[in-house]
């Protein structure tokens, strides 16, 4: 993040590396091309989207202590508002069974969300926390045979993925295959996922609804 924008002039712009401060981090993977320490999906759970302002607002007032006032507002009112997405999700994943809790997806990208809300991750299209990699016949088979034997309602389609195999392996199992999840990015202007509130709230309700084989969602 340039704290400084454009009026850093020949002053070297400070650079924050939020996923570096957040309380909540998960193993990456151990091997491939995306091998990495820590899974990079963090902003999936709220209470590193907290950490996450509380060190942007500490790098704002840094730079500009003439607007730290008004930083410290802002910051305060994005808390509430990201600590009540985080009970309300909560609130609505305890009316679902831990048992029905399981999360088939484009790719691993929501191990973040899981934990934070007890959901139990089956499985993926593409076995990797990368969008890049690919999925072999032998994946796709080993998981539509999983699905079947854990009784999965549901593979969410990720919107920044193509959706083709992931549809195709709902129609092989039987399961729901239209729901859509906000994985790697936000949703256009507009949309549901517009904004990180309305993207993780958009998930909570997809997931919802796909656990409870289209029963109810989070409102």
């Amino acid at each position: 993040m340039d704290v400084e924008g454009r009026q850093a002039g020949r002053r070297q712009p400070a650079v924050v590396t939020l996923g570096d401060i957040v309380p909540d981090r998960l193993p990456g993977e151990s091997s491939g091309p995306e091998a990495s320490k820590f899974d990079p999906h963090w902003w999936h759970d709220p209470s590193n989207a907290v950490a996450a302002v509380q060190r942007i607002r500490t790098a704002l007032d840094r730079a500009l202590p003439q607007q730290k006032a008004d930083f410290d507002r802002r910051a305060a009112a994005y808390m509430t508002k990201l600590q009540a997405l985080d009970a309300g999700i909560k609130r609505c994943f305890e009316t679902i069974p831990p048992a029905q809790r399981k999360l088939v997806t484009s790719h691993d990208a929501f191990n973040y969300f899981a934990h934070r809300y007890g959901v139990r991750v089956v499985g993926a299209i593409i076995p990797s926390q990368s969008t890049q990699a690919q999925a072999s016949a032998g994946d796709v088979a080993r998981l539509a045979q999983q699905v079947k034997r854990e009784h999965v309602r549901a593979i969410f389609i990720e919107r920044s993925v193509n959706p083709k195999l992931g549809e195709a392996v709902a129609r092989q199992t039987g399961v729901i295959g239209s729901l859509k999840l906000y994985g790697d990015t936000l949703g256009p202007a507009g949309s549901p996922g517009a904004t990180y509130l309305g993207m993780e709230k958009a998930n909570a309700d997809a997931m919802a609804r796909g656990f409870t084989g289209g029963k109810h969602g989070c409102p």
